[in-house]
């Protein structure tokens, strides 16, 4: 099996990830008993769509840090109320109540902190189908109920559209930059009826997604908010971002892949989470054949051998394996994963807090 130095391998990591990448339910799907940490920031424009964008959000003001928690439904104090449900997603206490399956992730349902708000959706909000790339969209029908102490107070009907518009590069605060992100706008608009008058609600967000992390590192939510038919209108906006994130560095000019190397795609959807990460690590990849003498392991910065994951077969397909950083003794600092089959290589970074 061909090795490649320390060199070539960071020369083919930035152009593995160049590639267009996709969301799927290994990569970026909602996993239960894992935490998206987040800061909470003030919402700035969104920006332009399309190809090669830069969006410089280095200005971000830096507010509360928060933790959002994916969970089991079973487990939460909503499946009461959405028995159907096997996801839930909790921010301030609030829980996000999802159907997920191999094909999409959709929002049944919705529960307050106190339990005594909650929304039933009878045509749920499909939140995203996978798998998901530029320029794929779809959208449809959404219908609910507002429950307060399980009494209905509002009903509402509407549509929703989902479109990765935009793909380019994410500027962040402490000069920290993004390549290869991916835009993902998704707009909500329905009618809210109560006691017989109507509120129209339009909820635009906005959610950037790069290649090596589950959830998205920016997110900006504005809504608008007409009543009276049109003679009153509100907007509220809500943003956060992950100040964890990293990208991997350029690749040096002189440095290159030997030009009889397979091509990265022998080696596909590298996805390592959670990323930071303070002890264990999930690594997931594909194979497009079977491979013989297949290596899996984790490198210094420096070209230093520290953890041998897996050597030997492994069969065509999603291979994963579990890595505890504590127990290979890794100190603090930044790595990288190494795999090798078939001749090919493809390597991602991680951060051991």
């Amino acid at each position: 099996m061909k090795r490649f130095t320390l060199m070539a391998l960071i020369a083919l990591t930035p152009a593995a990830l160049m590639a267009q990448f996709k969301l799927t339910p290994a990569s970026h799907g909602f996993t239960q008993n894992e935490a998206n940490p987040m800061v909470l920031t003030k919402y700035m424009d969104p920006g332009k769509s399309g190809r090669n964008v830069t969006w410089d959000f280095r200005d971000l003001e830096v507010g509360n840090h928060f933790e959002g928690n994916i969970g089991e439904a079973i487990r939460s104090q909503s499946y009461t109320a959405f028995p159907e449900a096997n996801t839930v997603l909790e921010e301030f206490g609030n829980m996000f109540v999802f159907r997920a399956s191999d094909n999409q992730l959709e929002q049944i349902g919705f529960m307050s902190k106190d339990g005594r708000t909650k929304i039933q959706y009878s045509k749920p909000f499909v939140k995203m189908r996978y798998p998901f790339t530029y320029k794929s969209t779809f959208g449809g029908e959404l219908e609910g109920d507002y429950l307060y102490n399980d009494r209905p107070i509002a009903h509402h009907v509407g549509t929703y559209t989902v479109t990765a518009d935009a793909r380019g590069t994410l500027l962040l605060p402490a000069n920290r930059e993004l390549n290869n992100v991916m835009r993902v706008k998704e707009v909500k608009r329905y009618d809210q009826t109560s006691n017989g008058s109507t509120t129209a609600i339009e909820t635009v967000t906005y959610r950037w997604y790069v290649a090596h992390h589950r959830f998205p590192v920016l997110v900006l939510i504005n809504s608008t908010v007409t009543a009276n038919g049109g003679k009153h209108t509100s907007t509220s906006t809500m943003a956060a971002y992950n100040s964890q994130v990293i990208s991997l560095p350029n690749p040096a000019p002189e440095a290159a892949p030997p030009a009889d190397a397979l091509p990265v795609e022998a080696i596909s959807h590298l996805t390592l989470f959670p990323n930071p990460t303070q002890d264990r690590m999930s690594i997931q990849f594909m194979l497009a054949a079977d491979a013989a003498d297949a290596q899996v392991a984790i490198y210094s910065l420096d070209g230093r051998l520290m953890k041998l994951v897996h050597s030997g077969h492994l069969p065509a397909g999603q291979a994963q394996f579990e890595f505890s950083a504590k127990a290979s003794g890794l100190s603090a600092g930044i790595y990288i994963v190494r795999l090798s089959a078939n001749g090919a290589e493809l390597g991602q970074k991680f951060v051991k807090e």
